[in-house]
């Protein structure tokens, strides 16, 4: 019977970051037991998200996807910045700074 922490494998797609790919395999790989994993502070992320949204689930549900798809969108224009050959601006003010500060 599996546990609590027990998932479905995912297959890695555009949809999810190799960052939680990655979390959940190593989650799946280590022998710990529930009594180890001390997830207080995602129980005190969803309890903020939900007090943010008065309450309502549906609601903090809705903005968390929101939320995820503006992130995605971000991390695909940086990535298609980057391919391009250009540098993110908060790169270039840290290169700007370490040259003026030699």
């Amino acid at each position: 019977m599996p546990n609590a922490f027990s998932a479905p494998r995912i297959p890695l797609d555009s949809k999810r970051t190799k960052r939680e790919h990655s979390a959940i395999n190593r989650f799946r790989g280590n022998a710990m037991s529930a009594a180890a994993f001390d997830n207080s502070h995602y129980e005190q992320a969803c309890d903020q998200a939900i007090a943010m949204c008065d309450g309502n689930l549906r609601s903090t549900i809705k903005a968390l996807i929101m939320a995820n798809e503006y992130l995605e969108a971000e991390l695909e224009e940086l990535q298609a910045a980057i391919s391009a050959g250009c540098i993110p601006e908060t790169s270039r003010n840290k290169m700007r700074s370490t040259s003026s500060a030699a």
